[in-house]
């Protein structure tokens, strides 16, 4: 006869079970978009057998892997065989513009080894890349895996720049410069919103095939430029518009006071500052995903880390802006727009 008590102890602990095995959906998820399992069924449900011949799947596990992306609503089951559920079709089929299956299949070549150095770091503070090792450039010496991150970082970004656009009046600005903007990505989307701008995009030398890539096809390669260099110590090309997006929480504290002083004297009167990354809440018992985030930051940076609004506020106060707004932007951001007086 079981004890009651003991039932309902094991009730309660499952939110720790599930905690301490959500690796498992984590790892089926990005097994299933190497497959390009939701690619296979885009154009309607397949049976086993035919979806195994598909993707390339052993009849011995396909059940269950299947059923497992079933239970995990990312698969439905009928007569007709497997199908996309409806948040799969919507963001998990690549080629479609709603696709985030990038920031899966960056987990799984970049960060899920790193994750298993979790302990190594909270026990050395150490970052765990290869020692003098720099993550972003380390990144930008494998294509693929470059590309990969910045489908990742590029997925929100149609909506990102909906929410730019909304937050200020952008009627009388002629040049965005995008601090760390990568492959042009949020510049060629702002651009093309708005006809009378440019933009200079400000990152790495080698991120400029990526960004040619991008760039060439998108119908403003005339309006959009890339600026080489290393944003922490080279100047800042004068704007009307800077974004600063999820670039602070890869500096230390001087650095991020830095930058945002060099956008204020970059910036011409009545000019705009966004800044947005993936920012605490400013109690610190909230957001567990920006939490989270911040120890990724230690895996790679001596130095980065995320932080607060309150705490960016701090830095925009300093340096003599007007903070405009604070709000949420996408799924994990939040948005801070500030203002150099006219």
């Amino acid at each position: 006869m079981s004890n009651p008590s003991t039932d309902h102890d094991s009730i309660a602990a499952l939110p720790v079970i599930e905690m301490a095995m959500s690796f498992y959906q984590s790892r089926v998820l990005m097994s299933a978009l190497e497959l390009d399992v939701f690619g296979a069924l885009a154009d309607g449900p397949l049976a086993r057998p035919a979806l195994e011949e598909r993707v390339g799947l052993h009849s011995r596990v396909s059940e269950d892997f299947l059923d497992a992306l079933v239970a995990l609503g990312l698969l439905a089951r009928g007569e007709s065989g497997y199908a996309n559920s409806e948040l799969a079709d919507r963001f998990l089929v690549k080629g479609r513009d709603t696709y985030v299956g990038g920031f899966a299949e960056m987990g799984g070549a970049s960060l899920y080894p790193l994750w298993m150095k979790l302990t190594d770091l909270l026990r050395t503070g150490e970052p765990q890349i290869p020692p003098g090792g720099n993550f972003f450039q380390g990144l930008y010496q494998r294509p693929e895996a470059a590309r990969k991150f910045m489908d990742a970082m590029d997925t929100f970004n149609d909506e990102i720049a909906a929410k730019l656009s909304a937050a200020a009046d952008w009627s009388g600005f002629e040049r965005l410069v995008d601090v760390g903007g990568a492959r042009g990505d949020l510049s060629v989307r702002l651009v093309e919103r708005h006809p009378g701008l440019s933009a200079v995009c400000f990152d790495l030398p080698q991120i400029e095939p990526l960004f040619k890539e991008r760039v060439a096809d998108s119908g403003v390669e005339d309006r959009v430029t890339l600026h080489g260099g290393d944003f922490v110590t080279d100047e800042l090309p004068p704007a009307d518009v800077y974004v600063f997006g999820h670039i602070l929480h890869g500096r230390d504290l001087d650095q991020r006071q830095g930058l945002v002083n060099r956008a204020y004297a970059g910036l011409r009167p009545g000019g705009c500052l966004f800044v947005f990354d993936r920012m605490i809440d400013d109690a610190r018992n909230e957001r567990h995903l920006s939490l989270l985030g911040s120890l990724g930051m230690a895996l790679v940076s001596k130095i980065g880390s995320e932080y607060t609004p309150g705490t960016c506020r701090s830095w925009l106060d300093a340096a003599g802006f007007e903070t405009v707004s604070v709000e949420p932007l996408g799924a994990t951001d939040t948005l801070v727009v500030a203002r150099k007086p006219a």
